[in-house]
């Protein structure tokens, strides 16, 4: 996960739920291209915010060495 300047691994380690057609759909998979929310879990503790707090600083990227996998905003932070 790429979050600013923070480099960190991370697992998902639920899928909640897939927008399809503005309705919410449990799966156990994600499909290229689509819209889901999703509990990612890492290593260590981080420092971040949430989208609803500061944009900027609750924004990521999952990569995978060159390849970027996903984008999105953190939505709500559970504390260890």
């Amino acid at each position: 996960m790429h979050l600013n300047t923070l480099t960190i691994d991370v697992e998902i380690e639920k899928i909640i739920y897939e927008l399809q057609n503005n309705k919410k759909k449990k799966v156990d998979f994600i499909r290229n291209g689509s819209k889901c929310k999703v509990i990612l879990k890492t290593k260590e503790p981080i420092c971040c915010s949430t989208f609803g707090e500061y944009k900027h600083l609750a924004t990521f990227t999952l990569r995978d060495e060159y390849m970027t996998l996903a984008i999105g905003k953190i939505t709500k932070i559970q504390q260890f």
